[in-house]
């Protein structure tokens, strides 16, 4: 028995990108952007003796346990920018935004998920 055989075709593939379909910040869960914030506020701050696990992801941000002033926030802004694309434009948003690692890992992944919409 002799099986027929069809010609070759051409196949054409294609590759998408999966970020642009997907509303998370690149595969980036909240726990592990919280976690790399931390990490990232530790470093642009030479905050010599504090580890990730000393930062409280709820605890108040500016003005409390870390002692973090307004010279703090605008190396987190440049921070932001540079490392996330991340822009705070206004002081309104920056209060917000900054309240604590919590809320500003919240801000990062809905800037993003915006940004690739």
């Amino acid at each position: 028995m002799v099986l027929a055989r069809k010609p070759l075709q051409k196949r054409v593939f294609f590759v998408y990108n999966e970020t642009s379909f997907t509303t998370k910040p690149k595969g980036i869960e909240m726990n592990e952007l919280i976690q790399e914030l931390k990490v990232k506020i530790i470093e642009s701050l030479n905050l010599i003796d504090v580890t990730p696990s000393d930062i409280n992801e709820n605890a108040q941000l500016i003005g409390g346990d870390l002692g973090l002033d307004s010279i703090d926030v605008l190396e987190l802004v440049m921070m932001l920018e540079k490392d996330y694309g991340v822009k705070i434009d206004s002081r309104e948003l920056g209060v917000k935004v900054f309240a604590s690692v919590a809320s500003l890992a919240e801000y990062v992944q809905q800037y993003r998920s915006e940004k690739s919409n």
